[in-house]
């Protein structure tokens, strides 16, 4: 089984900042988290207060379409990136309605 890296430290921003001057942060070459960007969208808030509340905010929107579901194998390790070919291989669709 791969081993992940040891996590670092990424650059934490104020979502002022981000707001301030968006070009300097989405295009820098370094990952960042603006951990309060989103704080007043409502699947936050809902989730904010509870489990029930977050899937409750969800279905919501459900109309009673069928979803599909792509699950990987723990092998890719959080690799997304495949070709059209190696991608039946890989991955797992599961349609439920």
């Amino acid at each position: 089984m791969n081993s992940l890296p040891e996590p670092t430290a990424i650059n934490e921003i104020d979502a002022d900042a981000l707001r301030a001057d968006p070009a300097r942060w989405t295009q820098a070459a370094q990952p960042w988290v603006a951990r309060s960007l989103v704080d007043d969208w409502p699947l936050v808030s809902a989730a904010n207060e509870s489990d029930s509340a977050f899937l409750d905010y969800l279905l919501g929107f459900y109309s009673g379409n069928q979803v599909s579901a792509f699950l990987g194998k723990q092998t890719l390790a959080a690799v997304f990136f495949t070709t059209r070919r190696s991608m039946a291989s890989i991955f797992c669709r599961y349609k439920r309605p």
